[in-house]
């Protein structure tokens, strides 16, 4: 790994860490299993005051209600001034975001649209 890219937690995933926010891009699903590692990890983040925080989603093949939880549980938590979006959103996952009201929640950048958030949004993963 180059520098300033870290393990993101036991699920698997890295971490990117540009000035001024974090990125986090997780792989494979977020479900049952995986969901309380990222949960713990953004709540590390959130807790060493890390102001904005993009959870890069192309990686993720699935999210479940487990996922979504956790999403909406670190926002419960989520201190003044600090930030969380979602990044390339895959299509497939609108939906799941649009009827748990998480778009609501979060900044929320779907695959293929242009980036509304602050900065720029980091392209791609950067392992690839």
């Amino acid at each position: 790994m180059s520098a300033g890219r870290t393990a993101a937690d036991e699920g698997g995933g890295s971490v990117a860490r540009p000035e001024g926010l974090v990125v986090l891009y997780p792989k494979g699903d977020l479900d049952v299993l995986t969901s309380p590692g990222l949960r713990r990890h953004l709540l590390e983040l959130l807790d060493a005051g890390v102001p904005f925080v993009v959870i890069d989603m192309s990686g993720v093949g699935f999210l479940d209600s487990a996922g979504l939880s956790a999403l909406v549980g670190v926002h419960r938590s989520l201190p003044s001034g600090q930030q969380i979006a979602l990044a390339n959103v895959p299509r497939r996952m609108q939906r799941a975001l649009h009827i748990s009201a998480v778009e609501t929640l979060f900044l929320v950048h779907v695959e293929g649209e242009t980036w509304r958030g602050p900065g720029v949004l980091p392209v791609g993963h950067p392992s690839r």
